[in-house]
């Protein structure tokens, strides 16, 4: 209004002539703007993604098409997925021979290792029962005469004594050496070890008494075949180097007569299972 006077006209007073209660002078109400609805956007209607032939297929009862990995048709709603015959189910529920085999062969390994566990077990047996009862008997005399010789060497003894014992057990071990079965009894090896090394205490007996007497023919014969014996001794059980001095003759006998005790042990203990009655 020109003479500032504001008016609030409802509006259905739109187009209406009206005097300003102001100024008097004639007023034309306004009609209200007209809202303009946005523009239709028209879009073109959507493209189905291109579709494969090799990806479809036809539906057998509805003739439409369908992805060729679909079960059930999303349109007549039919199951495309026939029932196990008789022959896929058996397929399903035995496996092919292939991985059978696979599992089965754990089971045979068993099985194979139990059968050689026995084979080897019957031979051993056999091998045991066909040692002669004569070759059994004559092992228990001389372990018998050995373990005397063993016993009496820990408490002491003196020459002429320990030299019929021990001439007694290496002649009794060489008859039972050519009667040794060939298979099935151990022990033979380190007896015979143990045989030697009592031979070879008499040796160092009487090699002291050839220092003692001064019988030095003897004593230079007799020199190397000591000192053959105490450096096997020395081998076998290194304890036994500390107690070989040199020039303690009186200590050579001792030497070895434990070496054969020590040595008898191991073979005996090999022998005795073979023997038993």
């Amino acid at each position: 209004m020109s003479c500032g006077q504001t008016l609030s006209i409802d509006e259905a007073g739109a187009g209406l002539t009206i005097d300003c209660p102001k100024c008097g002078l004639p007023v034309v109400v306004p009609s209200p703007p007209k809202t303009i609805a946005p523009a239709k956007v028209q879009t073109s209607p959507p493209v189905p993604p291109a579709v494969n032939d090799k990806d479809t297929k036809k539906c057998p009862f509805c003739d439409e098409t369908i992805k060729k990995g679909a079960r059930v048709c999303r349109f007549c709603g039919r199951d495309l997925v026939p029932p196990l015959t008789h022959t896929a189910e058996a397929a399903q529920s035995n496996p092919p021979a292939s991985s059978q085999g696979r599992k089965k062969t754990p089971l045979l390994v068993a099985v194979a290792l139990v059968i050689l566990a026995i084979i080897v077990g019957a031979v051993v047996l056999k091998q045991q029962r066909s040692v002669p009862d004569s070759f059994k008997r004559e092992a228990r005399e001389f372990l018998a005469k050995a373990d005397r010789l063993t016993l009496a060497t820990s408490a002491g003894v003196n020459y002429s004594e320990y030299k019929e014992n021990a001439l007694d057990v290496i002649s009794s071990f060489r008859t039972l050496s050519e009667t040794w079965p060939v298979n099935g009894v151990v022990g033979q090896f380190k007896l015979g070890q143990a045989v030697e090394y009592w031979a070879g205490s008499l040796v160092a007996w009487q090699f002291y008494d050839a220092s003692r007497t001064g019988d030095m023919d003897t004593f230079n014969q007799l020199r190397e075949q000591v000192s053959h014996f105490l450096a096997r001794a020395e081998t076998d059980y290194p304890a036994l180097e500390s107690e070989v001095k040199e020039g303690d003759q009186s200590r050579y006998a001792s030497i070895l007569m434990t070496a054969a005790s020590l040595k008898y042990a191991e073979g005996r203990q090999e022998l005795l299972p073979s023997v038993k009655e």
